[in-house]
């Protein structure tokens, strides 16, 4: 008797409705949770057709579920019950077949109903609110990727990183496909990769603060990007980036801009008070070279009946300021071996060939650079010449440069 009462007790108390349904589909148990379900006390229910509590209609719905628990299959399923209040309440259901008699047949089923409204509004919401952010995420014009950074096994240094989940601005922006990129870590789709961005990143999750980076990538042909990486947990970290090429080089052609200006500006200053030609062409190819960031700067004259390039006293190397010394010039014949060294250390001039150095104020022959001996080997040897068009030397009608 104590054991039933315990048993009723523990009944009662479960917040989902258990009742026992016989073969006659009439309720013989309910609990106390029909009260709130149904409106009625538990003992008005034994005996009572389900069709008479819950109505015909949803009595055939769930016909073919009790016709298959009283065959002995379990069922479990999902469906709408009406909430007393004008309202419908989703129901979790579960029927539980009895143990047949002698002869094979169940006698029952055992239900047990819960109520997943509440269940079932929380995950619609949650489904829209994360549809909403996919289609937010895919459609950010930034590119976004969540990753986690890897450790050398050996000293535990971050070396590398995974990436776990990309939007689709991260392919139109690097070029590296969703599909194939999630999953791999950064060496495995780009071994090139800037060590500097893996340290920044390294930073970024071993100190949890964030970081505002700006990171050109040479090995993406020198495109620039601006980022900010994040710390999530642990050793996973988020970026979101853009592509900030357009704009870096638009800076660098405002200053490149304001240096010529600048240049021209100076120039004009420089040469008001200067009164020889000399002077003036030293100080013009001077602010030139430092302009144009050139190695070495300065100016020459053509012959009128000779196919060679006067070489002035004012030629320079912008770093250094060479001006006034003796300028190297490529050497002669390159294919064959550097002199001997003196004892000094200073390489012996050799006999049987040209010096390999040419003195401020000598003649330098110019032939085709692709087929001169002393520049054909040095694809970048003459960068360019820039020469006034004062007297057209002879030579260069036959199709020499």
């Amino acid at each position: 008797m104590m054991l039933d009462v315990q048993r009723r007790l523990m009944i009662d108390s479960v917040p989902a409705l258990i009742a026992y349904i016989d073969r006659d589909i009439r309720y013989v148990l309910v609990n106390e949770t029909c009260r709130s379900w149904f409106g009625r006390e538990p003992e008005s229910l034994q005996g009572v057709l389900i069709a008479e509590v819950i109505g015909e209609e949803l009595t055939l719905r769930l016909g073919p579920f009790m016709d298959r628990a009283l065959l002995g299959e379990r069922q479990h399923f999902e469906a709408e019950f009406p909430d007393g209040q004008g309202g419908i309440r989703l129901v979790e259901l579960d029927y539980t077949p009895d143990q047949p008699d002698e002869a094979g047949v169940v006698p029952g089923f055992v239900v047990m109903a819960n109520d997943i409204s509440e269940r079932k509004r929380l995950e619609r919401s949650l489904r829209a609110g994360e549809e909403r952010w996919r289609r937010l995420f895919d459609g950010m014009a930034e590119g976004f990727f969540l990753a986690e950074m890897i450790r050398e096994p050996v000293d535990g240094r971050f070396v590398d990183f995974r990436f776990l989940e990309l939007n689709q601005a991260f392919e139109t922006l690097t070029g590296f496909s969703v599909a194939e990129t999630v999953g791999k870590t950064v060496r495995q789709i780009h071994p090139e990769i800037d060590e500097g961005l893996i340290r920044i990143y390294a930073q970024v999750v071993e100190t949890g603060l964030s970081e505002r980076f700006e990171v050109e990538l040479k090995e993406m042909d020198g495109r620039w990007f601006e980022g900010t990486a994040r710390h999530i947990k642990g050793p996973k970290f988020s970026v979101i980036f853009n592509d900030v090429t357009a704009r870096k080089l638009a800076e660098q052609e405002l200053r490149d801009r304001e240096r010529k200006q600048s240049a021209l500006v100076t120039l004009g200053d420089r040469l008001r008070d200067l009164k020889t030609v000399g002077a003036i062409t030293s100080t013009a190819m001077e602010l030139l070279g430092t302009t144009l960031v050139a190695t070495r700067a300065g100016y020459g004259r053509f012959e009128a009946d000779q196919d060679h390039l006067m070489i002035e006293n004012n030629c320079f190397r912008t770093s250094g300021r060479l001006a006034g010394r003796q300028i190297p010039t490529p050497r002669l014949w390159p294919d064959r071996p550097a002199p001997p060294r003196r004892r000094d250390g200073r390489h012996r001039r050799r006999r049987d060939r040209p010096d390999h150095r040419r003195r401020l104020g000598s003649l330098a022959p110019l032939g085709d650079r692709g087929r001169d001996q002393r520049s054909h080997h040095r694809g970048g040897a003459v960068v360019g010449l820039v020469l006034p068009p004062l007297r057209r030397p002879q030579g260069l009608d036959q199709g020499r440069p």
